[in-house]
């Protein structure tokens, strides 16, 4: 009986160590795909920080030119 119980331990703490690097795996499988994400976003934060200040001046052009009639 007690050989049985640290049978049953052992194999349990080898699915807990298994189930462990199952989840690692998955994580480092996913690593790559974030890092490329973070450098796409580094790439593309300033543009479209520049294209969004942009379409604000030419908003911002527009509303200064309209008429004092039509502003809202």
């Amino acid at each position: 009986h007690g050989l049985y119980c640290l049978l049953a331990s052992l194999l349990q703490r080898i699915e807990l160590a298994a189930q462990a690097v199952r989840e690692y795996a998955s994580f480092v499988c996913f690593l790559p795909v974030h890092r490329a994400a973070m450098l796409d976003l580094e790439a593309l934060l300033p543009e479209l920080r520049r294209r969004a200040g942009e379409a604000s001046g030419r908003l911002a052009d527009a509303y200064e030119r309209l008429p004092r009639a039509a502003v809202p």
